[in-house]
């Protein structure tokens, strides 16, 4: 019942979205800097079938995190743990971002590697490697000191909060405010400021 439930929320919440699409970043800059025929979404798109092919490829070389956690698949057949982390895949593709299921990051302590829930090409510089985490148990104390650990060892090596690593929080209950998934969206097309105004 409640898993039914939880399934018709995710539908709901896809379907009354707009999608965030990248191409909109040009449309949003002053007149002065916007290209004529330059079509970021299709530049991004090209760079990003690219990247996306190497880093599955990486990906490959490391074991797949608690495989026997992940219950829910994506619409391009992705396997993750949460309906939460679902929603946010679906959100993510909506806006045209590229992105990996917990791509492997090895840190430069020589600890062993992080399994950020989320890692996103860049559509501004299309080179950068942006992280996204899903927090979703902040209720319970030795997840809290997991995410510690995880997120100090992420800024040890050079990630900052609010510029290439983003945090989507849930409740106790696995709820998210949806809102929260559109504003790190536009955070990573550029185009918080404009979405506020």
């Amino acid at each position: 019942m409640r898993l039914d439930h939880n399934i018709d929320l995710v539908k709901s919440l896809r379907n009354n979205f707009l999608p965030l699409d990248s191409s909109h970043i040009n449309d949003s800059l002053p007149l002065t800097y916007q290209s004529e025929g330059f079509s970021m979404s299709e530049t991004y798109k090209e760079i990003s079938a690219k990247w996306l092919t190497t880093q599955l490829e990486f990906q490959k070389g490391f074991p797949e995190n608690f495989p026997d956690n992940k219950h829910y698949r994506t619409s391009d057949g992705v396997m993750v743990k949460t309906l939460s982390e679902l929603l946010i895949y679906e959100r993510f593709k909506d806006a045209g971002l590229t992105l990996i299921y917990e791509l492997p990051f090895v840190p430069n302590d020589y600890g062993p590697a992080l399994y950020p829930d989320f890692a996103v090409l860049s559509p501004i510089d299309m080179k950068s490697v942006i992280f996204v985490e899903y927090v979703g148990r902040m209720d319970i104390q030795r997840y809290r000191e997991d995410f510690a650990r995880r997120v100090g060892r992420l800024i040890d090596n050079g990630y900052i909060p609010g510029v290439n690593l983003f945090f989507i929080f849930g409740d106790k209950d696995g709820n998210i405010d949806s809102l929260q998934i559109t504003k790190v969206i536009a955070d990573i097309l550029g185009l918080r400021a404009s979405l506020l105004s």
